[in-house]
Protein backbone atom coordinates (compact mmCIF):
# COMPACT_ATOMS: atom_id res chain seq x y z
CA UNK A 1 0.00 0.00 0.00
CA UNK A 2 1.20 3.51 -1.01
CA UNK A 3 1.23 6.10 2.01
CA UNK A 4 0.89 9.88 0.31
CA UNK A 5 2.22 12.39 2.67
CA UNK A 6 0.28 15.81 3.00
CA UNK A 7 3.63 17.46 1.27
CA UNK A 8 3.95 15.20 -1.37
CA UNK A 9 -0.61 15.90 -2.49
CA UNK A 10 0.89 19.39 -2.57
CA UNK A 11 3.99 19.00 -4.54
CA UNK A 12 2.35 16.80 -6.72
CA UNK A 13 -0.73 19.35 -7.54
CA UNK A 14 1.76 22.27 -7.72
CA UNK A 15 3.54 20.36 -10.20
CA UNK A 16 0.08 20.02 -12.56
CA UNK A 17 -0.41 23.17 -12.07
CA UNK A 18 2.83 24.67 -13.46
CA UNK A 19 2.49 26.72 -16.40
CA UNK A 20 4.68 26.26 -19.67
CA UNK A 21 7.98 25.35 -19.73
CA UNK A 22 9.09 29.17 -20.97
CA UNK A 23 6.95 30.80 -18.66
CA UNK A 24 8.01 28.74 -15.43
CA UNK A 25 10.66 30.82 -14.36
CA UNK A 26 8.23 33.72 -13.80
CA UNK A 27 5.51 31.75 -12.14
CA UNK A 28 4.75 32.42 -8.10
CA UNK A 29 5.08 28.75 -7.51
CA UNK A 30 8.62 29.00 -8.66
CA UNK A 31 9.57 32.04 -7.28
CA UNK A 32 7.93 30.70 -4.14
CA UNK A 33 9.64 27.31 -3.48
CA UNK A 34 12.33 26.26 -6.10
CA UNK A 35 15.61 26.06 -4.89
CA UNK A 36 18.52 24.22 -6.75
CA UNK A 37 20.51 21.07 -5.59
CA UNK A 38 24.26 20.32 -6.21
CA UNK A 39 24.77 16.53 -7.03
CA UNK A 40 29.11 16.50 -6.41
CA UNK A 41 30.87 13.44 -7.00
CA UNK A 42 34.21 12.94 -6.69
CA UNK A 43 36.53 10.02 -8.30
CA UNK A 44 38.66 8.67 -5.52
CA UNK A 45 41.34 7.69 -7.87
CA UNK A 46 42.31 10.90 -9.67
CA UNK A 47 40.23 13.47 -7.69
CA UNK A 48 37.93 14.90 -11.09
CA UNK A 49 34.97 15.97 -9.73
CA UNK A 50 31.66 15.90 -11.50
CA UNK A 51 28.94 18.64 -10.46
CA UNK A 52 25.25 18.29 -11.01
CA UNK A 53 22.23 21.09 -10.41
CA UNK A 54 18.47 20.16 -10.22
CA UNK A 55 15.67 22.49 -9.27
CA UNK A 56 13.53 21.31 -6.25
CA UNK A 57 10.56 22.42 -5.02
CA UNK A 58 10.97 20.50 -1.69
CA UNK A 59 13.72 18.29 0.39
CA UNK A 60 12.54 15.05 1.46
CA UNK A 61 13.83 14.16 4.86
CA UNK A 62 13.78 10.41 6.22
CA UNK A 63 13.15 10.36 10.20
CA UNK A 64 13.94 6.93 10.67
CA UNK A 65 17.57 7.28 12.29
CA UNK A 66 17.97 10.99 12.99
CA UNK A 67 16.81 12.02 16.42
CA UNK A 68 15.70 15.55 15.53
CA UNK A 69 15.38 17.72 11.78
CA UNK A 70 18.60 18.99 11.81
CA UNK A 71 19.71 15.09 12.30
CA UNK A 72 17.60 14.49 9.38
CA UNK A 73 18.91 17.03 7.42
CA UNK A 74 22.69 16.39 8.23
CA UNK A 75 21.68 13.04 7.10
CA UNK A 76 20.33 14.25 3.44
CA UNK A 77 24.05 15.86 3.00
CA UNK A 78 26.38 13.49 4.17
CA UNK A 79 28.35 11.73 1.67
CA UNK A 80 28.16 8.75 0.43
CA UNK A 81 30.57 6.02 -1.52
CA UNK A 82 29.92 5.04 -4.69
CA UNK A 83 31.58 1.80 -5.36
CA UNK A 84 31.34 1.46 -9.18
CA UNK A 85 31.28 5.15 -10.79
CA UNK A 86 32.28 5.50 -13.86
CA UNK A 87 34.99 8.05 -13.68
CA UNK A 88 35.14 10.93 -16.83
CA UNK A 89 38.91 10.82 -16.23
CA UNK A 90 39.77 7.58 -15.93
CA UNK A 91 37.37 6.54 -18.32
CA UNK A 92 36.79 3.28 -15.79
CA UNK A 93 35.07 2.18 -12.98
CA UNK A 94 36.27 3.43 -9.58
CA UNK A 95 35.45 4.03 -6.33
CA UNK A 96 34.13 8.07 -5.87
CA UNK A 97 32.36 10.06 -3.21
CA UNK A 98 29.17 11.49 -3.58
CA UNK A 99 27.43 14.73 -1.84
CA UNK A 100 23.75 16.84 -1.89
CA UNK A 101 24.27 20.30 -1.08
CA UNK A 102 21.88 23.43 -1.58
CA UNK A 103 23.37 25.23 -4.01
CA UNK A 104 20.09 28.09 -3.73
CA UNK A 105 18.22 27.98 -1.21
CA UNK A 106 14.35 28.97 -2.16
CA UNK A 107 12.24 31.51 -0.18
CA UNK A 108 10.21 29.28 1.22
CA UNK A 109 12.21 25.57 2.26
CA UNK A 110 9.68 22.64 2.01
CA UNK A 111 10.57 19.61 3.38
CA UNK A 112 9.11 16.58 3.21
CA UNK A 113 9.15 14.45 6.46
CA UNK A 114 9.30 10.68 5.11
CA UNK A 115 7.45 9.04 7.85
CA UNK A 116 7.27 5.63 6.88
CA UNK A 117 10.15 2.95 5.85
CA UNK A 118 11.05 0.99 2.78
CA UNK A 119 8.46 -1.69 4.50
CA UNK A 120 5.19 1.06 4.44
CA UNK A 121 5.54 0.95 8.50
CA UNK A 122 4.60 4.04 10.19
CA UNK A 123 7.17 5.50 12.17
CA UNK A 124 5.95 6.81 15.30
CA UNK A 125 8.15 8.96 16.64
CA UNK A 126 7.76 12.57 17.54
CA UNK A 127 10.74 14.83 16.59
CA UNK A 128 9.45 18.60 17.90
CA UNK A 129 8.05 17.66 21.41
Amino acid sequence: MMHLEATECVMSFISTCRPEEHVEKTSVIHQIFTGQLKSTVECTQCSCTSDRFENCLDISLHINNSPDLLAAFADFTKTEILDEYTCQRCCCKVKATKRMSLHHLPNVLALSIKRYDLFGNKINRVMFG
